[in-house]
This record gives C-alpha cells, sequence and structure tokens, in this order.
C-alpha cells in the first residue's frame, strides 16, 4: 500500500505539481482511502516529502566528484557536468516523475523547498564552487565565483526547464544517453575557456558580474585589483596632503 501511495503521487505531482495535486485523486489511483496517507506519511506534505527528497538523493548520488578530488580540477569540472546531465537528462526517461516534479518546484516553491535545497540542491552546487575555486586559484572574490557557478548550472539546467521548448525551435537537445558526452565536452570546455578569461582579466582590470540586488551589471573586483585600488587611493591622499 505504501509504495503503491508513493507511485500513485509521483505522477499527480508530475503532472499537477504539489499545490494543485489532489489526496484524494492520488488515493483514488493507488486504490486506498485518505487515513493510509496519515498513516503512513501523516498528511499530503509528509507524502510529498518522501516521494521528492528521497526521489531526488537518487539522482543527487550520480552528481559525485568526491572520489575524483585526486584528479585535476578541470577534469572534475567534466565529471560534475556529466553527472547533472546524467542526472536530469538521461535519468529522466528512467524517473520522468522526478525529473518533472523538480521542474514545478523551481516554478511554484512548496513548503518543503527549503529542505530540499539544503539537503539535494545545495551539496551539489557546494562541489561545483570547490572546483571552480581550485581552477581559479584565489583569483577570483566570491561573488565572482557565484557568477560562474550560476553560468555553468544554467547552462546544464536549460536542457531540463526548457527541454519542449527547445524541441519546439528545433533546437538539438541531450535527449538520449548517446548524445550526452557532446553536449558535456561543450559545456565543459565553453566553461574552461570562459574562466580561464575571467583570471587573465583579473590580473589587469575589474570582472564585471551581476550584483544580486540589482539587474544592472556592476563591477566585482578580484583580489589582484582590489590591492591596486587600495594603492592608487593612498597615493591620491598623500598627494592631496602634500
Amino acid at each position: 500500500m505504501r509504495e503503491r501511495l508513493i507511485a500513485s503521487a509521483t505522477q499527480q505531482f508530475a503532472l499537477q505539481g504539489f499545490r494543485r495535486s489532489s489526496v484524494r485523486t492520488i488515493c483514488r489511483d493507488a486504490g486506498a482511502n485518505i487515513a493510509a496517507i496519515r498513516y503512513y506519511f501523516g498528511d499530503k506534505v509528509g507524502l510529498y516529502r518522501e516521494v521528492v527528497v528521497n526521489g531526488h538523493k537518487k539522482l543527487a548520488q550520480l552528481v559525485n566528484t568526491q572520489s575524483g578530488e585526486h584528479l585535476s580540477y578541470e577534469r572534475q569540472l567534466e565529471m560534475w557536468v556529466q553527472g547533472v546531465l546524467e542526472a536530469l537528462i538521461a535519468r529522466s526517461d528512467d524517473a520522468p516523475g522526478l525529473v518533472r516534479i523538480l521542474t514545478h518546484e523551481a516554478a511554484d516553491p512548496s513548503p518543503i523547498l527549503r529542505e530540499l535545497v539544503q539537503a539535494i540542491i545545495k551539496p551539489i552546487r557546494d562541489d561545483l564552487r570547490r572546483i571552480i575555486r581550485g581552477l581559479t586559484k584565489g583569483a577570483l572574490h566570491e561573488a565572482a565565483i557565484s557568477t560562474v557557478v550560476n553560468s555553468v548550472s544554467g547552462m546544464c539546467l536549460v536542457y531540463t526547464h526548457e527541454r519542449h521548448v527547445l524541441q519546439e525551435l528545433g533546437e538539438p537537445t541531450p535527449h538520449t544517453r548517446a548524445l550526452l558526452p557532446g553536449y558535456v565536452d561543450a559545456i565543459t570546455r565553453f566553461s574552461l575557456a570562459g574562466i580561464r578569461d575571467l583570471v587573465a582579466s583579473s590580473e589587469s582590470q575589474p570582472t564585471r558580474s551581476v550584483d544580486a540586488r540589482s539587474s544592472s551589471p556592476r563591477p566585482v573586483h578580484t583580489k589582484k585589483s582590489g590591492a591596486r585600488l587600495a594603492t592608487a587611493t593612498s597615493a591620491k591622499k598623500k598627494r592631496e596632503n602634500s
């Protein structure tokens, strides 16, 4: 009974999202009564938590570069991209409901959004942040590193969140496992080229990023550019006092 409820709930949450899904419909399709949900899960939120958090933990296990920490950061980045695409794209054929639920969650957050972020999404992003720090070797401040993390993540997530739109536009998508290597290579190479450019530019000028409080670009000073700015300010004060 418990497994039938989870299977039915997965289908309903995938189709309707958390808020629009009906407990009565879930129970009807599972051949159960509402009391069964209270017995096994407590309430609708408890059932949703079981479906989403536990289900996505299985997918998140694919995105694990910890075993490759002895490898170069370039290789670790490639492993991260491959793991994300494998989890969100290729595995969507094995567990389409879970991937669709995650898309609903991004558009219309449920009461367990914070739990989902802390349990699954944050560890994956923290792993990518560690890799980016290793690639930049301290040349960028955290604001600029966050921009890089968001950019790399976005290049992977677009194939999930906008998959059907891309297909309608006639754009190619990695819809089979056989196509994944080409997309992994393209995203990794593009990301590494951008990171190298940011590191190189940090040695001569401030890196431009996006202010989290505004949609307008603003300079995000790197450590080296910040030191040059402090030196220039000090020199200006000396001239004014002389």
